[in-house]
Formats: structure tokens, C-alpha cells, sequence
């Protein structure tokens, strides 16, 4: 799916297009167009402006699985939709949505939905989050016509405690912007003085996937896939790191705490052996990352493709240094198991963002010119075989990105954002004749 970017901007540009009124009314403007209407013989004005204004409604909330063409792919989503006249306790304040999703299906079971993409989870855990405060402030008297949609939730990342059908919970909690809670798995740990209001609807969703809850003989396969996958990058650099051991020891006690009682001793003794056998072939060169990546096509969904990933950088950059060889390995990987080149590079961006050292610095010697291309063209992100209008457009792209975070707070991030602007200079001098 060319993806994830563009189901936030069908909603960017949905709902933050105030321009044409077409979704946002305000009482005064309720009244202007039920002149118009009256003007034209259809029905009295006191008729017209309860139809305009007053029927407008009380400020509701839902969700809505819809499918939406992005970029010529079918993508289903969950929309958390708003529609009315702001309520008093909303208005004069910037203000943040944070929606979650609930599975009440059975009391006994697991009721949290996870997500491994970023952006759509809590950050600490893959349990899915989305937070919105990018809208501009509600005044007094102003409304939302139509639904308007302020959270999505993919689908296809999305997984469910079980297979089949389930009596979803959509909640959506507000608070002033700066004044957020935190959460854990779905449930405030923190800031729940600062909740103004909790908007929640239900919905029935026939899940068609096995569940996390039921450990199936594909899951297994793709958790030793996920591992071995793991080590191999840790080991790339010649040097498995405890820092990068420890951040799979975290996935795997997270598998382990997930999956269902009866078989929390048997998931544990089975991913204790993965971690053995993975860090002994990976120790001993050993490890045949070809198996893998066709492990992971033969048995794993999309969304475990992206935990895979995920959790692959976040063990690539655990020592603090994204070295060449592992971003090389990532990135070659991510297409051979099908991940979208937008989708991947969002992936890999977000995890390199803070790490001390992630490119050597520009060399002295332009003998192999074409070799500094390649290494520069990755650590970028684009490809050094494509044209010098597209490696334009990408280098300015990039620019602008980091660029705007040369003047954030963190210092690894400022850092980050320094050396990329340098390649990014240099990637212009080496690829764009004047």
C-alpha cells in the first residue's frame, strides 16, 4: 500500500481544509445560507435555520469501517468520526484525541488491539494508539455538519486477541494539548486529572485472521523467522551487542505475556530454544538470511512482516550506531519480502532518528566515487540508479525534514538532523550537475 502517509492525508487534508466551510458551520453561517434557501421559495427561514443549525445535533462520535483508494490500492480502515456543535467543555482550548480500540468480546480473554506501526501504537507497546492534535481551536457556536474523521486505524496492521466475530469498543479521550495521559495497554497510567471528556461507540467486526491469543502452527514458524531475522542483523557488524540481545529478550517476554494461559510455559521454553539456536548460528556464521526471508514470505501476514522490521531496527540501532552493513541488509531485505519502499524507509527513519553514528564522514578520497553514491544514496534513502530530476526531488524532500528538527531540544536528535543535512550536501554535489 503506499500507505501509511497517505491514509493520514486523506484525513490531513479531509477534515483541516476549513477553507470551503463544507464540513465545519457556524450558527451565523447556518443563517446566511437558510436566507439563500428561503430566497429561492424552499420553506420558511425559521424552518431553514432549525434545519441548518439546530439540526445539526449534539456533538457524536463513531466509527466506521470504510475502504479507501490510496494511490490506486483498496486499503480498509476504521475511521473514528465527529459530527455536531462543539460542546461547551471543548471550546478555546488546543486540544488532543487519543482514540484506542477495546475487544469485548469475552471478558476472560485479551481486550487490547495492537498495531506495529508506528504511529498507530503506544510507542512502548504495540498496542494501538493514534493520537490527533492538529485541529485547529473549537469555538463557541461553530460545529461540525457532516462526520468528520479525526482517527484512522489500518486494518491490515490491526491484530485481534481471536479469529472471527468481535464486539469492538472505540474510545476516543480529550485533553489539552500538553496536558496528555499515558497509557498502558489501552489503559490510563498516568493524567487522568487531565481528562476532559470520553467519547466511546461499539462495533461488530468479523476478524478473518487467527488471533494473537490463538498460537497456530504459522505463528510459531514466523516468531523463529523473527528471531533468526534479529540475530542476523545484530551479527552483521561482526558484533552482537547486549544492548541489541536485550531488546529481543523485551519482544519475546511481550510474546510470552500475550499468548494464552494455558500455554505461557510451553510459548516460553519454545522462544528460550529460537534465542539459542538464532544466536548460535548467528555466532558461528551460520545463519542463512535467504531461509529467512523466505520464511517470512511463505508464513507471515503483512503486519508480521512490519513487526519484523520493526523490531530488526530497533536492534540495529540499540548500541546507538546504525552501522552501513546493517542499514545495506534492511534495506535489501524490506523489498525482498514485498514491504513498500515509502512504507520501509518511514520504518527505518523513525528508528535511526536518534543514533549517535550512522554514516562515516565525507571522504577525502574521490577515487571510488561510486561506491561513496551507493553508501549515500542508502543512508538517504533513494535509489542511485534513478533520474536527477527524482534524486532531486528526494534530496530536497529530505532536506526540508531534517531541517526542521536541527532546532529541537534532544541532542541526539539535533545531532541526527546535523549529520543528515552534510550527506544530504554532499548527495547534491555528487548527483545533481549544474
Amino acid at each position: 500500500m503506499d500507505g501509511i502517509g497517505g491514509i493520514i492525508g486523506i484525513l490531513f487534508w479531509g477534515f483541516l481544509i476549513f477553507g470551503g466551510f463544507g464540513w465545519i458551520i457556524r450558527k451565523f453561517s447556518g443563517g446566511v445560507k437558510a436566507t439563500y434557501k428561503t430566497a429561492k421559495g424552499e420553506g420558511s427561514f425559521s424552518d431553514n435555520f432549525q434545519a441548518e443549525v439546530i439540526g445539526m445535533g449534539e456533538f457524536q462520535f463513531r466509527a466506521v469501517k470504510q475502504t479507501k483508494t490510496i494511490e490506486n490500492k483498496s486499503q480498509e480502515m476504521f475511521l473514528m468520526q465527529f459530527q455536531g456543535l462543539f460542546p461547551n467543555e471543548l471550546i478555546n482550548n488546543q486540544l488532543s484525541f487519543l482514540f484506542t480500540i477495546y475487544d469485548n468480546t469475552n471478558p476472560q480473554e485479551g481486550s487490547f488491539i495492537l498495531c506495529s506501526v508506528p504511529g498507530f501504537n503506544e510507542g512502548t507497546s504495540p498496542t494501538f494508539q493514534f493520537v490527533e492534535q492538529g485541529l485547529p481551536v473549537m469555538q463557541s457556536e461553530y460545529g461540525w455538519k457532516s462526520w468528520v474523521g479525526i482517527g484512522v486505524a489500518p486494518i491490515e496492521f490491526l491484530k485481534f486477541p481471536k479469529k472471527g466475530n468481535r464486539k469492538l469498543e472505540f474510545q476516543c479521550c480529550i485533553t489539552r494539548a500538553g496536558d496528555e495521559i499515558t497509557t498502558e495497554h489501552g489503559y490510563v497510567k498516568t493524567g487522568k486529572e487531565n481528562i476532559i471528556t470520553v467519547y466511546k461507540f461499539e462495533l461488530d467486526y468479523n476478524n478473518p485472521n487467527t488471533g494473537y491469543l490463538e498460537i497456530d502452527e504459522e505463528r510459531k514458524k514466523v516468531e523463529n523467522h523473527i528471531i533468526l531475522l534479529c540475530f542476523y542483523i545484530s551479527a552483521v557488524d561482526d558484533d552482537i551487542n547486549p544492548k541489541e540481545g536485550r531488546i529481543i529478550k523485551l519482544w519475546v517476554k511481550d510474546q510470552i505475556e500475550s499468548s494464552p494461559k494455558a500455554h505461557k510455559e510451553e510459548t516460553k521454553k519454545r522462544l528460550n530454544e529460537n534465542i539459542t539456536n538464532a544466536y548460535n548460528a548467528a555466532k558461528s556464521k551460520d545463519l542463512s538470511i535467504s531461509k529467512v526471508i523466505q520464511g517470512l514470505n511463505d508464513h507471515a501476514t503483512k503486519a508480521e512482516k512490519y513487526e519484523a522490521l520493526e523490531l530488526a531496527l530497533s536492534v540495529m540501532s540499540a548500541d546507538g550506531v546504525a552501522d552501513q552493513k546493517e542499514l545495506d541488509s534492511l534495506d535489501n531485505i524490506s523489498k525482498k519480502i514485498g514491504i513498500d519502499p515509502k512504507e520501509y524507509k518511514n520504518l527505518r527513519d523513525k528508528s535511526i532518528t536518534t543514533v549517535d553514528v550512522v554514516a562515516e564522514k565525507e571522504e577525502t578520497d574521490k577515487s571510488d566515487t561510486v561506491s561513496r553514491k551507493k553508501k549515500l544514496a542508502s543512508l538517504i534513502g533513494f535509489d542511485s540508479n534513478q533520474s536527477q530530476n527524482e534524486i532531486h526531488k528526494i534530496l530536497t524532500q529530505e532536506f526540508k525534514k531534517w531541517n526542521g528538527r536541527i532546532n529541537l531540544k534532544d541532542e541526539k536528535t539535533k545531532k541526527r538532523a546535523e549529520e543528515m543535512l552534510k550527506l544530504i550536501a554532499e548527495a547534491r554535489k555528487l548527483f545533481i550537475t549544474s
